[in-house]
């Protein structure tokens, strides 16, 4: 019953080597054949403003104009008027005022009323009553306006608006997010047997709909995105062997791959049917160990012989042994049985 009875559980820590390997392919070239395919995506997100600008209304009202010319004057709209402080309002509309009459002791000045709007938003042009204005260029000697009611309405505030940066960022966060769905949506309709080389992915005939324009007064913005998307499809078996002719050959004589080879692409240049990649492959190698023989050669040997043994294979760096069950010092050897003992290999941390 001893005899069959031990078990043993050996790990060898060895040092790993790392493979790196770069190369060039051509997906839809002769080595590689590849199939365009297409997809319509579309995606919609919001996000607060971060802008901000004065807004609000132009005070309003009117104004008598007061021509004391000898000849009769004509004013255009948009003709300038200017407040005692400086502040500037402009006529809504043509006005003509006839000659004046009377003498230097006696002017009797031509009047006409016209309606006048302030240049700029703001509660400061709201003006009382009796209020003169300077017309234009002229000498208020000569010419003059004055409101005989209040101006009234001007307002201002500071309101969040839409930012250029808030449609960048907008333009920014879809196009990735399309992305992420054209790679979804165009793996639903490949095969087992082929793989879509997500790097190929493009976005094509982009069409943005935003509901507020940038510098327009919102709390908050949403774009729409929509586009065709393109990719290209290749055979997962002839892309695996174009890998294996380039990794192979870099393998050192004596290890194996730990782990599988990972590879990630950087499209170099692309149209509608081929594409040019700078591939990089990476890969764990451990040293190739025969975990059979080495099982017989521990047979039957104390745990430090065991440990001298092993300390000896290539690249191992730390040896863990477990025997069950414990067995008194004088029989704690691994079991004399090669199939009771069970050797693996992991890569030194």
């Amino acid at each position: 019953a001893y005899w069959y009875l031990p078990k043993a559980e050996v790990v060898l820590f060895v040092t790993p080597k790392n493979l790196e390997h770069q190369f060039e392919l051509v997906a839809g070239g002769k080595d590689l054949p590849a199939e365009s395919m297409e997809a319509a995506v579309s995606a919609d997100k919001s996000i607060s403003t971060t802008g901000s600008k004065l807004v609000g209304d132009k005070a309003t009202g009117a104004v008598s104009i007061a021509n004391n010319a000898k000849t009769a004057r004509s004013f255009p709209a948009g003709t300038i008027l200017t407040s005692p402080s400086g502040l500037k309002f402009v006529l809504d509309e043509t006005v003509a005022v006839a000659s004046g009459s009377g003498d230097v002791f006696n002017p009797q000045p031509a009047k006409a009323v016209a309606k006048i709007t302030a240049s700029q938003i703001g509660g400061d042009y709201n003006l009382s009553a009796g209020t003169v204005f300077r017309v234009g260029t002229y000498a208020e000697t000569e010419t003059a306006a004055k409101n005989d009611a209040a101006i009234s309405g001007g307002t201002s505030r500071q309101a969040k608006v839409v930012s250029k940066d808030d449609a960048a960022k907008l333009r920014a966060d879809l196009s990735e997010s399309l992305k992420s769905i054209a790679k979804d949506e165009l793996s639903q309709k490949v095969s087992s047997e082929d793989q879509l080389i997500t790097e190929s992915i493009s976005l094509l005939s982009l069409s943005e709909s935003f509901d507020h324009k940038v510098d327009e007064e919102a709390d908050n913005v949403t774009l729409k995105l929509s586009a065709t998307a393109r990719g290209l499809v290749v055979s997962k078996s002839e892309l695996q062997s174009i890998i294996d002719a380039q990794v192979n050959p870099q393998i050192p004589a004596g290890y194996v791959f730990d782990t599988d080879v990972t590879q990630s692409m950087a499209v170099k240049k692309a149209d509608k049917t081929t594409a040019t990649f700078q591939v990089h492959v990476a890969a764990q190698l451990l040293p190739q160990m025969d975990v059979s023989q080495i099982a017989k050669d521990l047979t039957g040997k104390y745990p430090d012989r065991a440990k001298e043994y092993l300390q000896s294979l290539p690249a191992v760096g730390q040896i863990d042994i477990l025997i069950s069950p414990k067995m008194p010092a004088f029989l704690a050897t691994l079991p004399r049985i090669s199939k009771n003992i069970t050797v693996s290999v992991r890569p030194l941390k």
